[in-house]
């Protein structure tokens, strides 16, 4: 009897203690849930805040057409208070007769307007397309292009070159560039025989052989060019006489 009595108790304890500890294990799951929701969350918030810091880096540290644009000062603001009618008048008034300024030069003649591109009408045109190197096409794409026109000769004809560069970005807007790497990929323009200049190697070499005569010789003295008063001139005038010798 005293045996069976023992025996109850023992088992009693065993289904009490068996009740805590799945009273414990339900706790458990409720808060590792718990837990799950909020590391979730924070992932979420983590990719957020990597977004937001990829695009103020490409605001600060990107290309020029891709950081922020400046302000216009006559642009007004949301919160301005509106003018009156009678104000708005005046203000027009004001803008009517004040007038344009005209782009004038230092020695107080007018500026005129370049009309070189003009001599470009008219010619037969060869497109050229440049490609950039080493770029990893899963990730880029085509967003644009950028054409330059310069002027060339060959024998018995003129012709316009026209050189095709297309320009490349991250598919992944939200993505960081690799290292040495960059949001946006261009190939490098062609080296021309003068700085912004419309005409190219043949047609400068065809028209200027006494210049490149008098280089030639000073190249083959050993003397080098000699110094010029302009540093972006003497460095162009070195890679058309490269080019040219």
């Amino acid at each position: 009897m005293i045996q069976q009595d023992t025996m109850e108790q023992i088992i009693r304890s065993q289904q009490e203690q068996i009740a805590d500890l799945l009273k414990t294990n339900r706790s458990l799951v409720e808060s590792n849930g718990k837990l799950l929701e909020q590391t979730d969350a924070l992932q979420r918030k983590i990719q957020e805040l990597l977004s937001q810091i990829a695009w103020l880096n490409r605001q600060l540290f990107g290309r020029r057409s891709d950081k922020l644009a400046a302000l216009d000062s006559n642009q007004l603001s949301l919160f301005d208070p509106v003018p009156a009618t009678g104000q708005n008048e005046n203000i027009r008034e004001e803008d009517s007769s004040a007038a344009v300024p005209s782009k004038v030069k230092p020695d107080g003649k007018k500026k005129e307007s370049r009309r070189n591109r003009e001599l470009l009408e008219g010619l037969p045109v060869v497109e050229v397309v440049i490609e950039p190197d080493r770029m990893d096409w899963d990730r880029y794409r085509r967003i644009g292009e950028e054409h330059t026109r310069m002027l060339e000769f060959e024998p018995g004809r003129l012709y316009v070159k026209e050189t095709v560069r297309p320009k490349y970005g991250l598919k992944d807007n939200l993505s960081l560039p690799g290292e040495g790497e960059c949001g946006v990929i261009i190939a490098p323009l062609p080296p021309s025989p003068v700085y912004k200049c419309l005409v190219g190697f043949h047609h400068a070499g065809r028209n200027a052989p006494a210049e490149i005569r008098i280089s030639r010789s000073i190249l083959q003295a050993g003397q080098g060019v000699p110094p010029s008063g302009c540093p972006s001139f003497r460095k162009h005038t070195d890679r058309l006489v490269q080019a040219c010798v």
